[in-house]
């Protein structure tokens, strides 16, 4: 998701540098004109990528995640394996003690 927010932004953004440059809105340019359904649609969706974006921020201390998901998923398995041989290991101790004492 973050990275199609930031797809989103970067088009915004180019807009913008396009209208300080050249005085031409390129939204406005492909729907015709500012005030356009479409244009306005798309001016509520790059402001949307953009919210999206500094919240994203925020909540990651300042770092922008693009594959947050897959980590994570990376991570739980990790974990998960890590508490299986634990749990293992410390059956296996208690079984070695457990014949220790059988002998």
């Amino acid at each position: 998701m973050s990275i199609i927010a930031f797809i989103i932004v970067l088009f915004g953004s180019f807009n913008w540098l396009s209208i300080g440059f050249f005085q031409y809105d390129i939204v406005a340019g492909l729907f015709g004109f500012q005030a356009s359904i479409f244009s306005r649609a798309v001016y509520i969706v790059i402001g949307i990528a953009a919210a999206y974006l500094l919240f994203s921020v925020i909540k990651n201390k300042g770092r922008i995640r693009l594959k947050q998901k897959q980590k994570d998923k990376e991570n739980s398995f990790d974990e998960e394996h890590s508490n299986r041989e634990s749990t293992d290991d410390s059956r296996n101790n208690h079984n070695d003690t457990k014949h220790n004492f059988d002998r």
